[in-house]
């Protein structure tokens, strides 16, 4: 190995010698940027409660640090359901949806410290609904769902800049219904259906790098239409539907790891479908939720991430009676 002479003035290129600064080969990496916090934020729904056939332009908001009913946050540009959401940045985007139509393309943004109206901020590859969103702060990912019929595409966008999204890649197989959570660096999708089978299969994608994803585990039971959320290390996924009925059970996954996921608990109000869901580092929050025959969970719920047990009344959604299909993020 070289010596550097003493007092010999460092060069103007990144020196392979030098154990100090930024080594050529090693760039650092970005400072990470908050993609959970402690303000959960939902967009749209379905529910009896409202207009154009029962969809929302709704936004609602809590403070997922104390418990307490939602309150509104501002409107969407549309009354709209089964919409996907990420945040990043202290930024929250809606994604795709329905509204009543047609699938849609649309992606909007609020700034989730502000309360008001969404922005236009651009378009999926395809008009999508029942899909998931995710993110790493910097990219947030819109996974599968349904179009003409089941996708498998994952497309990004890049949230601290309003545009159309790109493609990232292709999930192992078509869904719509999965449930997608992020520890940050990798974000794994949970479920699914297709046609009338439903799926257990957890796949990941690196944020940082395009590709196809990659199968990772497994849900203790195959499930669609289920409220997924995470902090920096676990992922939750909670309720949905079965092969055959709606379910009330929670899996957990913690995320650095492989191997499928462990039951965390029950729902305190029961088996529902199309719940929201959120989180910041402690709670995660479960919005509602659909049990059938135009019946609606009336309540918020929540569980401590890092304590598997069954969840507790948090306090009441927007509107009090209950909503299927909002899609939820969480910031600062």
């Amino acid at each position: 190995m070289g010596l550097r002479a003493i007092n010999n003035p460092k060069s103007s290129f990144e020196d392979p010698y030098v154990s100090t600064g930024t080594e050529a080969w090693a760039p650092p990496s970005p400072p990470p940027v908050p993609y959970f916090g402690d303000r959960g934020i939902f967009f749209g729904g379905n529910s009896i409660h409202s207009t154009s056939g029962g969809r929302m332009d709704y936004i609602s908001y809590i403070t997922i640090t104390s418990t307490g009913n939602a309150t509104d946050f501002g409107d969407l540009p549309a009354d709209i359901s089964s919409t996907a959401a990420c945040a990043g940045g202290g930024r929250g985007l809606n994604m795709g949806g329905y509204t009543g139509s047609t699938a849609v393309n649309t992606i909007n943004y609020i700034t989730i410290a502000t309360t008001g109206n969404s922005s236009d901020f651009g378009d999926l590859t395809e008009a999508a609904r029942s899909c998931t969103g995710t993110s790493n702060g910097r990219r947030g990912l819109r996974a599968g769902g349904l179009v003409s019929s089941e996708t498998d595409v994952i497309d990004y966008v890049t949230i601290a800049t309003t545009g159309n999204a790109t493609d990232f890649g292709d999930m192992i197989a078509s869904y719509y219904g999965p449930g997608g959570v992020s520890n940050g660096t990798l974000a794994v999708l949970g479920g699914g259906r297709n046609g009338g089978t439903r799926y257990n299969t957890m796949q990941y994608v690196t944020f940082d790098t395009l590709g196809n994803a990659t199968d990772i585990g497994n849900l203790t039971e195959s499930r669609f239409g289920t409220a997924a959320f995470s902090n920096a290390t676990r992922g939750v996924w909670a309720g949905g539907f079965t092969a055959s009925a709606y379910t009330g059970t929670m899996d957990y996954f913690d995320i650095a790891t492989s191997g499928g996921a462990t039951d965390f608990g029950d729902l305190n109000l029961g088996a529902r479908v199309n719940a929201g869901g959120c989180a910041n580092a402690t709670r995660g929050i479960i919005y509602s939720g659909y049990t059938g025959s135009d019946n609606y969970i009336s309540k918020i719920g929540y569980i401590t991430m890092s304590t598997p047990g069954n969840s507790t009344t948090f306090g009441d959604p927007l509107p009090s009676q209950g909503v299927e299909s909002p899609a939820g993020c969480s910031g600062d």
